[in-house]
């Protein structure tokens, strides 16, 4: 589990960029939880935490 913004994206750095997986061929079929300021989106065991801040939405955390 990745949390904040420097560990999400040392993790994109390091994994995604370097080799970003091939465009999908559909949209995800993603199940978004909306709460307030706060949001989270599922697909299969993977999961992104999103808040609200200062205008915008921030991911502040992310597992799989």
């Amino acid at each position: 589990m990745w949390q904040g913004r420097d560990a999400i994206l040392d993790r994109y750095l390091l994994a995604v960029f370097p080799a970003p997986p091939p465009p999908l061929p559909e949209p995800l079929d993603l199940v978004v939880h909306l709460d307030g300021d706060t949001a989270t989106a599922t697909f299969g065991n993977d999961r992104w935490q999103f808040v609200f801040r200062e205008g915008r939405w921030w991911l502040k955390e992310l597992s799989y």
